[in-house]
């Protein structure tokens, strides 16, 4: 009887969730845990050299709320960065009820 309604409660909240923590963006699936570095582009200017990083943060729960700017403009912005050099991605999701998607870039 227990195993039956945790199976039930399982199956719910995965069905209740949707797809937090998915992004058209991501180079794999990880329904329980997802934790991917996706470098997206890489030396897009200035010959690749960085001397200033910056990162930007979504945050995302039960794939009903999500919040936060991590958009390339935002990253660059909190790092202090007037030309990108790189733009890497980082999804990190547990069970889909959870999830965070950061944009780090790199430039001067």
């Amino acid at each position: 009887m227990v195993s039956k309604f945790i199976g039930i409660t399982t199956l719910s909240a995965v069905i209740m969730t949707g797809c937090a923590g998915l992004s058209a963006d991501d180079p794999v699936v990880g329904f329980i845990f997802k934790d991917v570095q996706d470098p997206t582009a890489n030396n897009v200017g200035n010959g690749g050299r960085v001397s200033k990083t910056g990162t930007a943060t979504c945050t995302e729960i039960l794939g009903w709320v999500a919040t936060g700017d991590c958009s390339i403009a935002t990253a660059a912005k909190n790092g202090g960065i007037t030309q990108v050099s790189t733009v890497d991605h980082h999804t990190h999701s547990i069970l889909g009820i959870y999830a965070t998607y950061t944009t780090k870039v790199g430039g001067n």
